[in-house]
């Protein structure tokens, strides 16, 4: 069955595309959505991505953690940087 948690974000991603799309909500608004979808949707993996590097253990989820902290491109794909009309 599908799980309830990328439902949540699935939902929340579309929210913050259709209001950034339609200029309803401020670009900070949906950028906070869309944080929230990433940080929800991604909880059990910073958690141990920030427990592992504690360890200094470099593995899988430190480098996903690291990278997700780095660089979130989503947010620029979601407002139409990228989008070519």
């Amino acid at each position: 069955m599908f799980g309830l948690v990328p439902f949540i974000v699935l939902v929340l991603i579309i929210a913050s595309w259709i209001l950034s799309l339609c200029s309803l909500v401020s670009f900070y608004i949906s950028g906070g959505i869309e944080l929230a979808a990433t940080l929800f949707g991604g909880y059990t993996r910073f958690v141990t991505g920030f427990r592992d590097l504690y360890h200094r253990k470099i593995t899988f989820n430190v480098s996903v953690t690291v990278t997700h902290s780095a660089n979130d491109r989503s947010s620029s794909l979601t407002h139409g940087k990228y989008l070519v009309t």
